[in-house]
């Protein structure tokens, strides 16, 4: 992770570039080594910083004279980001070795450790207060119980270069996200460096990602339009993801009892028949490691859509019941935008400007659990959307890259 820019959510909480320009200006007895950071504005499409009130810097408030005295945060040490946090339990057996548990993800914890320049005591007090409040923001408070958090966008390597152009490049290709974040903690302070030349405080604070993994900003890569479908039979699939069906048994003998199947919706009868669209996915993705999540987007008209089905295959898939993930969707509204985020885990549909959570309306085929697709790189993949009759709506896939 650069040290050098955070934002949480709307809120620029961390630019490097900016705090040592205003630094250099306004406090000149404190020498700031930043040369890393110089064009740091050039890969933000800001224009060259020159002072809080001129630049409309984050804190700024036109209406409160001391936010011009605060110069942002400067980085000393940024930790935890790169850390994985997958874990394993392990059961000890009776007799000799162990098992151990399927792998899960747990939260990942990012630790700052900032230092705050301010030209004197009343524009610390404001950039503090202004930092408190950012941290501070929960939108689980009166805004609803969803809980969503907040997302943090911050660079794998430093995006600064010599020309816009190259920079716009390279900030395109470090650009990360990490997905339900909120601070644990507020601001402490850790030490406090008044001088002549200024204030200088060192604070430090905690942030939380519950979706502890970092993503690529997504690139579209399929539609639905211009897309010639063809006419196919509906294959049920009765075992799909059964294990039990891999046992070889004796058949004088009776079969082993398999556990109760998930809940189905009931009763659900599956269309005979489908105009399928199908479109690839290339392997440009297989250029880097980690794990291609898809985000489903459904528009429609006028008319309202129903019965559509998205499957992922990974290219020289063994029949169409070998699908890597699988999504059915009953219901989106004329007018409306449903979508099914990968990375958030997330399904809502935008319908009137107002979002809301849909996830009653995405189900798997005969009633099944929907499948939420990982897709490994290094390998080509398929999309297919099936609808009852000609596709009255327009299906995208976009596809960020979980590190």
């Amino acid at each position: 992770m650069y040290d050098g820019f955070a934002s949480l959510g709307d809120t620029e909480l961390l630019n490097k570039a900016r705090t040592a320009t205003y630094i250099r200006k306004f406090l000149p007895g404190i020498n700031v080594l930043c040369r890393d950071a110089d064009t740091l504005h050039l890969a933000l499409q800001d224009p060259a910083y020159v002072s809080p009130a001129a630049d409309g810097a984050p804190w700024y408030r036109a209406s409160n004279p001391a936010t011009a005295k605060f110069y942002g945060l400067f980085p000393a040490t940024v930790e935890g980001a790169e850390n994985s946090t997958r874990s394993v339990t392990v059961t000890e057996l009776a007799g000799d070795g162990a098992i151990q548990s399927m792998a899960r993800h747990g939260s990942k914890e990012i630790r700052f450790r900032v230092s705050l320049f301010a030209l004197d005591e009343e524009g610390m007090d404001a950039g503090l207060t202004w930092l408190k409040a950012v941290l501070d923001d929960n939108p689980c408070g009166n805004r609803g119980n969803n809980c969503d958090g907040r997302d943090l966008y911050f660079y794998a390597a430093n995006p600064s270069a010599p020309t816009q152009a190259e920079a716009l490049v390279r900030a395109d290709r470090h650009l990360r996200v990490m997905h339900r974040v909120e601070p644990l903690d507020g601001v402490r302070v850790v030490a406090k460096y008044p001088s002549k030349y200024g204030q200088w405080w060192e604070v430090e604070f905690l942030l939380n990602a519950g979706m502890p993994w970092a993503f690529t900003i997504p690139d579209p890569v399929t539609t639905t339009t211009n897309v010639v479908p063809s006419n196919v039979n509906e294959v049920y699939c009765p075992t799909q993801t059964d294990a039990y069906d891999q046992l070889v048994v004796d058949p004088q003998e009776p079969g082993v009892a398999r556990p109760p199947r998930p809940p189905l919706i009931e009763p659900f009868v599956m269309p005979g028949s489908w105009s399928r669209y199908q479109m690839s996915i290339g392997t440009v993705f297989g250029e880097r490691a980690g794990r291609l999540v898809p985000i489903v987007r459904v528009t429609t008209g006028a008319a309202a859509a129903r019965k559509l089905r998205v499957r992922f295959y990974r290219n020289g898939y063994d029949g169409a019941c070998d699908y890597e993930g699988e999504f059915f969707i009953t219901y989106v509204p004329a007018n409306s935008v449903l979508t099914i985020d990968g990375p958030r885990k997330k399904i809502s549909v935008t319908v009137g400007g107002e979002t809301k959570p849909a996830g009653n309306l995405v189900i798997g085929s005969d009633g099944r659990p929907a499948l939420w697709p990982t897709l490994a790189c290094n390998s080509s993949y398929f999309v297919v959307v099936d609808s009852v009759g000609a596709l009255n709506s327009t299906v995208t896939t976009d596809l960020s890259i979980r590190e």
